[in-house]
């Protein structure tokens, strides 16, 4: 039987004992602003600020982009703990997301290669490819279990009995060190009672995935119409109130176009720079991003409406080990030193 638990990692570290870190633990490389889906709990639902030039614009990341990034990656001290291919688009939409994986593993700057996808893009063609490129983890995000659903959701019509013949293609096809993981959020069970829409997502995908499991929909950004238990987040997680974000202390963003980022946040609370003007590796030490951290633990970075608004930092805990509240006064000390040295 299929494991019925959540997508993040369980291996993780009480990140308030190691933080500042000379490494950042994840990145994220966004190969794809562009949707085929139009969700209606998503931001692309409606209109879109023009300050997100990389979002608005829907750009692909080019492979000179992606090679530069992934090769600056490299000047890191240790190796990364995860690269995440998913940024706020499909990146199934990326004609070059196979190669784009495999240089990833010839270059080896991390442990771990993950995706998210909504999986509708996949074929009888590409299924195996994609299954066999590199990934260690591909985590499926339904939006429904029937055609008429996907067409309320996200505005798509889909053969829905197709897309899941693929899913099982790819599940079937998969390198052996490859674990795929498909979710799907209580919404998406439309008026149907909860429980009977738990049984039958499990009742279809039992047996085609490795892992599975029913999320909330909960809101991540400003202007975002999605109403929640402020205290118990997707993951069923009951963390309360968090205070200090423990994502911009562990990841970075990397755009379609080069841009850097401290967060995934939309819009951003700032630019870190371009790969084309710097290095990952200068982004992280800069006194730009070290003074946003201080900015984090002072609670004076509610200045940026981003942050301010956020909900990723409720979202990003997963367990007592991200709560950083207890950890703020000696990781402060530590900044503090880090930062005379910049």
């Amino acid at each position: 039987m299929t494991i019925r638990e959540p997508s993040y990692h369980t291996d993780r570290v009480v990140l308030g004992e190691r933080l500042p870190l000379a490494t950042p633990l994840s990145v994220i490389l966004d190969l794809s602003e562009r949707c085929n889906f139009r969700c209606s709990y998503c931001f692309r639902s409606g209109e879109k600020d023009a300050s997100w030039s990389f979002a608005a614009a829907g750009e692909l990341m080019s492979p000179e982009v992606f090679e530069k990034a992934a090769r600056q990656l490299q000047d890191f001290p240790q190796k990364l703990k995860l690269i995440s291919l998913s940024g706020h688009g499909e990146p199934l939409c990326n004609p070059h997301l196979v190669d784009m994986v495999r240089l990833l593993k010839q270059l080896d700057v991390a442990e771990r290669i993950d995706m998210h996808t909504n999986a509708s893009l996949l074929t009888e063609d590409n299924a195996a490819r994609i299954a066999q490129a590199g990934f260690s983890r591909i985590v499926v995000s339904l939006q429904g279990l029937d055609a008429a659903a996907y067409q309320r959701t996200c505005r798509t019509n889909i053969d829905f009995q197709r897309f899941c013949n693929h899913l099982k293609l790819m599940y079937e096809t998969k390198a052996e060190d490859l674990k795929i993981h498909i979710k799907i959020a209580d919404a998406a069970f439309g008026n149907e009672a909860v429980q009977e829409g738990k049984r039958r997502f499990y009742e279809l995908f039992d047996g085609i995935a490795d892992s599975i499991f029913v999320e909330s929909v909960v809101p991540l950004w400003q202007n975002i119409d999605v109403k929640a238990d402020k205290n118990v987040n997707k993951y069923a997680y009951e963390c309360g109130k968090v205070d200090y974000c423990p994502l911009v202390f562990y990841k970075m963003f990397v755009a379609p176009d080069g841009g850097i980022y401290p967060c995934t946040s939309l819009p951003p609370p700032m630019s870190l720079g371009n790969i084309h003007d710097t290095t990952l590796q200068l982004a992280w030490n800069s006194r730009q991003r070290l003074d946003f951290l201080k900015e984090h633990l002072r609670l004076t970075r509610y200045r940026h409406s981003s942050c301010k608004e956020c909900f990723v930092p409720f979202n990003t805990v997963t367990g007592s080990g991200d709560i950083l509240d207890p950890y703020k006064d000696g990781i402060l000390e530590r900044l503090e030193e880090i930062s005379n040295d910049v």
